[in-house]
């Protein structure tokens, strides 16, 4: 007996998902509310949209082993999200100022945001994520600037 699938997994679910979101678009604002509320998780609503993210991002940090940090940063940076880059950066700036000599590629930079730049961004050719570190370093004032 031969079983032909019409559709991938990822066919399936996209296709899934598009008629999901067809019907919660139609209910009303108090059940869409009640629903968020009462039916999903945190760690779901925080990408469904920037406003949730914006709420919900802090708790994401709880569900990233310590030793995949650098790396979940490195996808942030190579997959251009600079909508989270910044979220990011404004919360850990002080902190990744504070990591010194980070090794990484048998190289030494002298801080984590220096590695962001010289490793992370550089080989991806990825200006947006570099440009948000000028804009932190620039709306700094000069005060601050001396001691990084």
């Amino acid at each position: 007996m031969v079983i032909f699938i019409k559709y991938s997994y990822e066919e399936a679910m996209k296709e899934y998902t598009n008629k999901w979101n067809l019907l919660f678009d139609d209910l009303p604002d108090d059940i869409k509310e009640y629903i968020y509320d009462n039916f999903l998780d945190r760690k779901c609503l925080m990408f469904l949209n920037k406003e949730n993210y914006k709420k919900y991002h802090h708790q994401l940090i709880n569900y990233i082993p310590a030793h995949h940090y650098m790396y979940y940063v490195k996808d942030i940076t190579e997959n251009n999200m600079g909508f989270v880059f910044t979220h990011l950066l404004d919360e850990m700036f002080k902190t990744w100022m504070k990591m010194k000599n980070i090794s990484y590629n048998q190289k030494v930079y002298k801080n984590f945001i220096s590695l962001i730049v010289n490793e992370f961004c550089k080989y991806n050719d990825n200006d947006t994520i570099v440009q948000i570190i000028n804009n932190k370093f620039n709306s700094l004032n000069k005060n601050m600037r001396c001691f990084i």
